[in-house]
């Protein structure tokens, strides 16, 4: 039987190059997407309608279900990326039976970081690269982490960026929890290893090829963009649901390389940070 698998993320964690790679290499046995409605899922206005009652996104994602089930009748769906991630628990009742998730991480602290160059919380930084992103706020109907309105304001993009990694793993620990569907847990930092591809593979149903493993190899990001601002990566320890959520998968918020980081994401924009091919995760 073909199974409609969906990945359950924050994004910066390598879905598109697993996107890119499955599609070239597995194409005879699945149909590979990657973020295929992008914002249209709506996932902050979907937290409080898991039926879609009365969500704007309500009909692009019923007509993204019939294509999709127009692809099972030959060969398995797998969509890789985070916007889908309010839509699961009405996807996990519309393919019942024929569904499962992978719940991919990355550790909190490096995804806020690079969330943070995209824009995330705060005014573009990039010419029209996109307006500033707001997926969640703790003040969203039916978000888990209430607490968080109290000291909103006084947040910056990057803990806000926490907070964001923070509402949707949360969400996933309580999906797990609440739905009858195979279920994979799997970390970005464990992933791009031949015994993590390997695993990942086995839950999806598809046989090892070498040219996966080969690809693990060649660069893909295409999104290095970085900050003119940095942020204390270590302010990530005074939030307490974070510390709880991020140990739930394992993650330690002291564990970080606080000068790796700033070589990554902090420097000023010329030619040389235009978009290119230079690592798995952006």
């Amino acid at each position: 039987m073909n199974r409609a698998i969906f990945f359950l993320s924050t994004g910066r964690c390598g879905t598109q190059w697993l996107a890119r790679h499955l599609s070239a290499i597995y194409d005879d046995l699945a149909v590979v997407a990657h973020e295929p409605l992008h914002d249209a899922y709506r996932s902050r206005e979907l937290l409080a309608r898991p039926d879609l009652a009365g969500a704007a996104s309500a009909g692009a994602i019923r007509a993204h279900a019939s294509q999709i089930d127009d692809n099972l009748t030959a060969r398995h769906y797998i969509e890789c990326g985070w916007p889908c991630w309010g839509a699961l628990p009405f996807l996990a009742g519309r393919f019942a039976g024929r569904m499962a998730i992978v719940h991919l991480t990355r550790h909190p602290v490096p995804s806020a970081c690079s969330w943070v160059t995209h824009g995330m919380y705060r005014p573009p930084m990039i010419p029209g690269l996109h307006p500033e992103k707001v997926p969640v706020t703790p003040f969203d109907d039916g978000i888990l982490f209430p607490e968080y309105r109290e000291h909103w304001n006084s947040l910056d993009p990057f803990q806000r960026s926490l907070y964001f990694w923070n509402e949707v793993h949360g969400f996933g620990l309580k999906l797990e929890a609440g739905l009858d569907v195979p279920w994979l847990r799997v970390r970005y930092e464990e992933l791009l290893s031949r015994a993590g591809l390997t695993r990942l593979l086995d839950f999806l149903g598809l046989p090892p090829r070498e040219a996966l493993f080969d690809a693990v190899a060649r660069a893909e990001d295409r999104f290095r963009y970085l900050t003119d601002i940095w942020w204390d990566p270590a302010s990530a320890q005074h939030l307490p649901a974070l510390t709880k959520t991020a140990a739930a998968f394992d993650y330690d918020l002291s564990d970080v390389d606080d000068a790796q980081l700033r070589r990554r994401y902090l420097g000023v924009h010329d030619d040389r940070d235009s978009p290119v091919a230079t690592a798995h995760v952006r």
